[in-house]
């Protein structure tokens, strides 16, 4: 860090009018230790900046979680220095503006990933149009990641040039991007194609049965939903299952369209998600499934998928 990047972080905790807590959300990627260095340079020059070490569910990346909505993998320097205190500024003060109609109107969560560059000229502007939506809205889950730290990123999702603005896996702006057209294209998407990420950070907010009802209002079982159901991280798949009883429960016919895409999956996962997915079956009390579920009670060598099976047998017969 330079004596004049310092000084930026010093005039920053001055201008703070409260503490502020954010989070390293740390990983085993090689950018974590560079990522957890600059955190306690951070606090070191700004004493009214707290940073906790988040280490109990590893990320992919590791990331500096500034607000629930908006998160930062990289080291802030260079270019990207100035927009990064810009945010901590914002979160800091009492003169956040109230969101405009247009923006508050947003209730479909939406994942936006901006790629930029400590390099980029261009970068520091779209990160600053960008952050204020999600500090207003925080249905907008920002993620800004520092693509030559992170080039395995940048590839998977295609990023040829910077800044990219990405929302959802399937609209991106290179260069600039208009606010308006932004939130035009974000509240007019369907959310029946929102990304198992979007849907996923439903759930992780605690917001399972407002998953459950826009799949009960939309009356289907959203394509993405599905990989919840079978994720790896427990927490996630008892939030899908959460939501989807309280489809059952609403609209059992809607639950139903889960079990095909279930079962195509069963023979894919791990024993402790095959348990999961006969429950979720059963919950759904389609009659078609009962042919499946015979033959996995009858086939099984393993005692507790066996019962798993027979009691979503058990289940659909309740129904």
């Amino acid at each position: 860090m330079t004596p004049a990047e310092q000084q930026q972080i010093k005039k920053l905790n001055d201008n703070l009018d409260r503490e502020i807590a954010i989070r390293l959300k740390e990983s085993t990627h090689a950018a974590n230790q560079a990522m957890q260095s600059f955190c306690e340079q951070l606090t070191t020059l700004a004493p009214n900046i707290r940073v906790t070490r988040d280490n109990d569910d590893p990320q992919p990346a590791p990331a500096i979680q500034v607000t629930e909505s908006i998160a930062y993998s990289g080291v802030p320097d260079g270019t990207e220095l100035g927009p990064f205190i810009d945010l901590l500024s914002a979160v800091g003060g009492d003169n956040t503006p109230p969101a405009e109609d247009s923006l508050a109107a947003i209730t479909t969560p939406a994942m936006l990933t901006l790629y930029v560059s400590s390099m980029c000229p261009h970068c520091p502007a779209m990160v600053r149009q960008v952050f204020p939506l999600s500090l207003a809205n925080s249905n907008l889950k920002l993620s800004i990641i520092d693509g030559p730290a992170f080039p395995e990123l940048a590839e998977a999702d295609k990023v040829k040039s910077l800044p990219t603005l990405i929302v959802d896996s399937q609209f991106r702006w290179t260069a600039s991007v208009d606010t308006d057209e932004l939130l035009q294209v974000i509240g007019s998407r369907d959310p029946s194609e929102l990304g198992a990420a979007a849907l996923k950070g439903m759930i992780q907010d605690g917001n399972a049965y407002g998953l459950s009802e826009m799949m009960i209002t939309h009356g289907k079982i959203f394509p993405a939903f599905v990989e919840l159901l079978i994720h790896p991280e427990f927490s996630v798949r008892l939030g899908a299952m959460a939501a989807m009883e309280d489809v059952a429960d609403r609209a059992i016919s809607i639950a139903g369209q889960a079990v095909a895409p279930l079962m195509a999956q069963f023979d894919q996962v791990e024993e402790i998600i095959k348990g999961d997915i006969l429950y979720v079956i059963g919950v759904c009390g389609d009659e078609a499934a009962k042919p499946f579920l015979t033959s996995v009670a009858a086939a099984s060598q393993n005692d507790e998928l066996k019962e798993a099976a027979e009691d979503a047998l058990e289940a659909i017969a309740g129904r």
